[in-house]
C-alpha cells in the first residue's frame, strides 16, 4: 500500500505498514507518523482498502502522534483489572456524559469497579481512580500559568488528611501506592514550607519557567523510595524534561480507589474543582500542622475523619458559597467506615465500625530462589461509639480492658480499638496471638458484672477459613451478620484492666500493649 520514507543526515530510512487479514478482519500494522495530517491520509487509505474487500480494519502497533490533535483514550490490561485512561474533559458535562458511558460499557461487558471481601465489606477492585487536572496546551495549564496554585493545594490537603484517607484504597501510610507529602522524613513537612514560599517568591518576580513547579517540587512529592510517580500529588507530567509524556501540564492526584458506582467518582471530582476554583481565587496561605501521631491515632478513625471532611465543606460553603451537602458523600463513609453491628444497653447504644489500619512493609525474606517483601494485613482497626447514658458506674471495656472514650458530643463518646485479626506465619511481633474474638462490656462496677455487649468475631463463627469471595450483596450481608453477635457479653465477674496508654495511642486501645 506504499511506503513512507524520512532523510536523516542525507540517508533514506524507508519505513513499512504491514497488513494481515486475519480471523477475518484486515489487521494493519502501523508504522511511526511524523504528524497528525499524514496519519489520518494513513488511516483513510486502509479504510478505503478495506471497504472494497469488505473486511473490519483493525488499526495496531504505533498510536499517532502526539501532536495536540487527537483525543486519546487508552485502555490498558492490569493484572486482575483493565486500565482507562480517559481523554481531558473541558466542562462538567462532558466528564459526566463520559463517566456514565464508561460505567455502563463497562457492567455490559461484565466489568465491575469493586469486590466483596471475604468478610462481606464492600471495596474498591484494586484500581486507582486517579483525577488528573491541566490544559489542553502547557499554556493553558493553570499550574504553569500559577505556580503557586501547587503549593496551595498541598497545603490544603496537608491541614486535611480526610482528604487522602476517605477517598483512599486499604492500604495506606508510607509504603502504599499514593502516600502523603508529610509522610517522608520528619522534616518534609518544613522542606515542603521552604518549596512553596519559593514558588511564591519566583513567581512575585515574574520570572516563573513553566519548568519551574517540576524542578522546585520533584524531589519532595515521592515516596519513600524516591519514585516521583507514586505521590499522593504527582507533579510527573506537568512539565518534566524526561521525555514528551512529562509535557502534558498535568497535576495527578493518586489518593483516590476507584469507587463502586460512578456517581461516587463524580462527587469526588467535584471536591477536586471547587477546592480548584478556590485557591484560584485566592491562594490558601493557612501554615501547615506537624500532625505527629494524631494522623494516624485520630483520623484512622470514622468519627474524626468525618468532622474534618465536613470542616473541608463548611470551607467550600464559606466565601465562595458552593451548596455541597454532606449527605452526597454519605455511600462513600458507608464503604470506608462500614459498620459492623450496634446494641442497646440500657438507655445507651453501642456501635461498632471498621477504621482504617496502615499495614507495614516487613523485612526482605527469601521464597523460593526470590528475594520478597511481604505486607501484614493482620492488624486491623475498629472504632467503638457510645451514645446515650451508661451511668457513672459503667465503664466500656474490650477483652476485659477498659476502653479509653473520649467525648465528642454531648451525649456521644468514641474510641479506636487496635488489634491482630489473625497470625500469618510471617508477621511483625510474630509472639502476640490473635485478639479475636473482640468482646465489648458495659460493664457495671457496682454489680460487678456485665450490663450487656456485643462481639465481633472477626473471622468465621465456626472457625471455618474462607475461600472464595461473596458473589452478591445478599451473601456478602450473610458474612457480615455472621461476624457480629448483638447482646453477648463477659458471662463472668472480672476486674477491668486499665491500659497503658502512650501517646501514640491517646484515642486508640491498642490491644497488643497492655
Amino acid at each position: 500500500m506504499g511506503d513512507y520514507r524520512y532523510w536523516v543526515e542525507g540517508t533514506p530510512i524507508r519505513t513499512a505498514m504491514a497488513v494481515e487479514p486475519r480471523d477475518g478482519a484486515l489487521h494493519v500494522f502501523m508504522p511511526p507518523i511524523r504528524c497528525s495530517d499524514e496519519y489520518l491520509d494513513l488511516v483513510e487509505a486502509v479504510e478505503e482498502t478495506a471497504a472494497a474487500m469488505n473486511l473490519p480494519v483493525r488499526i495496531e502497533s504505533q498510536e499517532p502522534p502526539r501532536d495536540g490533535n487527537f483525543n486519546v483514550i487508552g485502555v490498558t490490561t492490569d493484572p486482575g483489572g483493565i486500565e482507562v485512561n480517559i481523554n481531558l474533559a473541558t466542562n462538567w458535562q462532558g466528564l459526566r456524559d463520559f463517566n456514565e458511558a464508561l460505567n455502563v460499557e463497562a457492567r455490559q461487558s461484565g466489568l465491575d469497579s469493586s469486590i466483596w471481601m471475604v468478610d462481606g465489606r464492600l471495596r474498591g477492585s484494586g484500581g486507582g481512580n486517579h483525577i488528573a487536572v491541566g490544559g489542553a496546551t502547557a499554556a493553558d495549564s493553570p499550574f504553569l500559568r500559577r505556580p503557586d496554585l501547587v503549593g496551595s493545594i498541598i497545603r490544603f490537603w496537608q491541614r486535611h488528611p480526610s482528604l487522602s484517607y476517605l477517598f483512599s484504597g486499604m492500604v495506606i501510610g508510607p509504603t502504599n501506592q499514593a502516600p502523603r507529602s508529610d509522610k517522608r522524613p520528619p522534616d518534609a513537612v518544613y522542606e515542603m514550607e521552604i518549596a512553596r514560599g519559593e514558588l511564591a517568591r519566583v513567581q512575585a518576580t515574574g520570572q516563573a519557567m513553566l519548568w519551574l513547579c517540576d524542578r522546585v517540587l520533584r524531589h519532595l512529592l515521592t515516596d519513600l523510595t524516591g519514585n516521583t510517580y507514586r505521590a499522593e500529588i504527582c507533579t510527573d507530567k506537568m512539565y518534566s524534561p524526561d521525555g514528551p509524556t512529562g509535557h502534558l501540564s498535568l497535576v495527578e492526584f493518586h489518593g483516590f480507589e476507584l469507587p463502586p458506582h460512578g456517581q461516587m467518582s463524580m462527587a469526588r471530582s467535584l471536591v477536586m474543582r471547587a477546592l480548584l476554583a478556590w485557591v484560584w481565587d485566592k491562594p490558601f496561605t493557612e501554615p501547615p500542622v506537624h500532625w505527629g501521631k494524631d494522623l494516624h491515632d485520630r483520623f484512622n478513625l470514622p468519627h474524626r475523619c468525618r468532622a474534618d471532611f465536613n470542616d473541608v465543606l463548611d470551607e467550600f460553603r464559606g466565601p465562595h458559597g458552593f451548596a455541597f451537602r454532606p449527605v452526597w458523600y454519605g455511600a462513600q463513609f458507608e464503604m470506608r467506615f462500614g459498620e459492623i453491628g450496634h446494641t442497646t444497653v440500657g438507655e445507651g447504644k453501642l456501635t461498632l465500625r471498621n477504621g482504617i489500619e496502615p499495614w507495614l512493609v516487613l523485612g526482605e525474606e527469601a521464597t523460593g530462589g526470590d528475594t520478597l517483601r511481604y505486607v501484614d494485613s493482620s492488624f486491623e482497626r475498629g472504632e467503638l461509639e457510645v451514645e446515650g447514658d451508661l451511668s457513672s458506674h459503667r465503664v466500656v471495656t474490650c477483652t476485659q480492658v477498659e476502653v479509653p472514650l473520649q467525648k465528642v458530643g454531648p451525649e456521644t463518646c468514641v474510641a479506636g480499638v487496635r488489634f491482630r485479626s489473625c497470625q500469618p506465619w510471617s508477621s511483625l511481633h510474630p509472639t502476640i496471638p490473635a485478639h479475636a474474638p473482640l468482646v465489648f462490656d458495659a460493664y457495671d462496677r457496682g454489680a460487678e458484672r456485665s450490663g450487656g455487649g456485643l462481639k465481633h468475631l472477626v473471622t468465621h463463627a465456626g472457625g471455618r477459613a474462607d475461600e472464595t469471595r461473596p458473589i452478591n450483596d445478599l451473601e456478602a450481608g450473610s458474612c457480615r451478620r455472621v461476624g457480629f453477635q448483638k447482646g453477648q457479653q463477659t458471662p463472668f465477674r472480672c476486674d477491668p484492666i486499665k491500659p497503658r496508654m502512650t501517646l501514640w495511642t491517646a484515642a486508640t486501645l491498642d490491644l497488643r500493649f497492655i
